[in-house]
């Protein structure tokens, strides 16, 4: 018996089929204390299954994450509380990637919306100091 939600992908790299995971400590405390959080697992599903680019190597001080993982998508939409149980699905932003971060379980440790690079707008903002490697990038948009 696991002890997380699975969310199986066809990893673009090699094309095989991958588990990720999001324990459920995080699932519930998302779903009970933070419902808009909770709410971008679905953005999390959707740039796991279509990803633009793919970073291996999280350079931050203090911390071993050469085996991390971040995946970087821009889905067209994205759902919000706007009231206690009323959901509105509203355009993602133009100028903005989603970001999941792995850990070296494949699980999800992080994920959030950040600004958009400049001169690759399907990257993060200063991309090339923040990873060590650009693993993959989707080459047919």
């Amino acid at each position: 018996m696991t002890n997380a939600h699975l969310f199986k992908i066809k990893w673009p790299i090699d094309d095989t089929e991958i588990v990720i995971r999001v324990e459920f400590d995080t699932w519930n405390f998302l779903q009970k204390y933070r419902p808009n959080e909770f709410l971008k697992l679905f953005t999390v599903h959707e740039v796991l299954n279509n990803p633009n680019r793919i970073f291996s190597g999280l350079n931050r001080l203090y911390s071993d994450t050469n085996s991390h993982l971040c995946i970087v998508g821009q889905p067209q939409t994205w759902q919000r509380y706007i009231k206690k149980n009323e959901i509105v699905i509203i355009p993602f932003p133009s100028n903005h990637v989603f970001l999941v971060f792995l850990n070296e379980r494949k699980s999800i440790s992080e994920f959030r919306a950040e600004k958009a690079d400049r001169d690759d707008p399907l990257s993060p903002e200063n991309w090339e100091n923040r990873y060590g490697e650009l693993l993959w990038k989707k080459m047919n948009l």
